[in-house]
Parts: structure tokens; sequence; C-alpha cells
């Protein structure tokens, strides 16, 4: 008697088991992808959010270049504050973003001596803004800025720390 209900419990366990597996990884599953659904979410809010307040330049650059927009970044800015660096790819990192400076023999970026180098760097990057840091230990007006200004490109955002220009038209 003991064998034959210790039989059927054996029989009953495993038919449970065979039935209970799927459905247990299936809710597993589900719970993995809302999970990630959720986690989504919170990074895409913070990543939109996350250079936003921090400098009015960096807004700017945030607010007119949607993924796709080509940025060349020059000048010199302080790395005591917010580097318009990373900020520049976007919120998605999907812009390019480039230095307009020369690397000389030291390997060190460098910036342009000349104005014809320069405008030249511009058209050969095809950029849509040009964010150009305003000196170091002072604001002031450095060649980049000059320059682009000489090349037709137009200030849409001036600060202490940053020129914000577009491109020319056309």
């Amino acid at each position: 008697m003991l064998a034959v209900l210790l039989a059927g419990l054996g029989a009953a366990r495993a038919a449970w088991t065979r039935r209970s597996v799927p459905v247990l990884v299936a809710c597993a599953l589900l719970f993995g992808l809302v999970g990630l659904a959720g986690a989504k979410g919170i990074e895409r809010r913070v990543n939109d959010a996350r250079y936003l307040g921090r400098d009015p330049a960096i807004d700017v650059v945030l607010r007119v270049a949607p993924s796709g927009t080509r940025i060349g970044l020059a000048g010199e800015w302080s790395l005591g504050e917010l580097s318009p660096v990373w900020p520049s790819f976007g919120t998605r990192i999907g812009n390019e973003v480039e230095y307009v400076g020369e690397i000389p023999p030291n390997g060190f970026l460098g910036r342009y001596r000349d104005e014809a180098r320069f405008e030249a760097a511009l058209r050969r990057g095809r950029y849509d803004l040009l964010v150009v840091g305003r000196g170091v230990p002072s604001p002031r007006q450095t060649s980049e800025q000059r320059w682009a200004m000489d090349a037709g490109w137009r200030t849409i955002w001036l600060d202490r720390r940053f020129r914000v220009l577009a491109s020319p038209p056309g």
C-alpha cells in the first residue's frame, strides 16, 4: 500500500513539475521584461536631464543639436567647471563631436595659430555647431571666435565661458 501511495505521489510530482517549469520560466521572463522596461525609462529620464541647468551654453547645445549633429569644439575652457565635451554628444550620444585643432609632433591637441588653417578645418569638418571656449582664467575674444565669425558663423549664445556658433547658411 505504501509503495502504491509513494508511486502515486511521485507521478503527481513529475506531472506538476512538467507543467510548472514552463509557467515559472514564462513568469520569470515577464518580470524580467517589465523590470528592464522600467530601468530603461529611468535611464532615459536621467540622461535627458543629466546636464540641463548646469551651464547655459551647454543647455543651448542640448536644445539646438538633435541626434546626428556635427559639433566642433575649439578654444580653451576651465576644467574646474563642466566641460562641453561629453554633453555635446547629446542625450542619446548621437552627435559627432571633434576638436577643431591640430596635432603637433608631441601628439597633444593644439590650437590653430592662423586663420586660414582654422577656416579650412571648419570647412573640412562640415560642422553644424561650433562651441568655442573663451579662455582661461578670464574670458576674452579668442582667435577662434574671431576667425569663425569672419568665416560667416553666427553667434547663438555668448557667456563668460563659451561662444556657441551656428554654421554659415548654405
